[in-house]
């Protein structure tokens, strides 16, 4: 079943470290905590894509947010970004509700698959295309677990680089 080899593979990914300076980031980020979140607590971990399995949409940003998706634990969430694109999923039918604020907020994307190029909050957002190529296999690994995909809209100049 999709599902759950998606959850296999989410399980293996999450403790992923193969980029030394993306791991160093996204755990100091998840210490050391901004003043506007210092009490929620912090995913500091690589960010999985998620969605609905039977997708036929699939959305690729560039990384987790360091204080979006590196502290909810999925990508999109709890940033200026993820209110963009959640409140255009829902207001094209692929979300149940126009945003998202944490990981277990009833967020439920409806043929559609939200996931990123990189999967560590990278420093000032820019992963090296060393950490890209490194992550590719993650992306990869997805593309293979969804094979009703049939568009992709990428975010970004380095969501769509090869």
């Amino acid at each position: 079943m999709a599902s759950e080899d998606l959850a296999r593979l989410e399980a293996r990914l999450i403790r992923c470290r193969l980029c030394p300076r993306l791991v160093a980031h996204r755990e100091r980020v998840a210490k050391e905590r901004v003043a506007r979140f210092r009490d929620w607590p912090y995913w500091g971990r690589p960010v999985p894509g998620f969605g609905d399995p039977a997708a036929r949409v699939l959305i690729v940003g560039l990384a987790p947010a360091a204080h979006g998706g590196n502290r909810t634990g999925r990508i999109f969430t709890g940033d200026e970004s993820g209110n963009w694109l959640f409140a255009g999923l829902h207001a094209a039918g692929f979300a149940n509700q126009p945003t998202s604020v944490r990981r277990d907020d009833g967020l439920v994307l409806r043929d559609a698959w939200v996931t990123a190029a990189a999967r560590c909050a990278p420093p000032a957002n820019r992963p090296t295309r060393e950490e890209l190529d490194t992550c590719r296999r993650w992306l990869l690994a997805e593309l293979a677990l969804l094979p009703g995909l049939r568009v992709a809209v990428v975010l970004g100049r380095v969501a769509r680089s090869p």
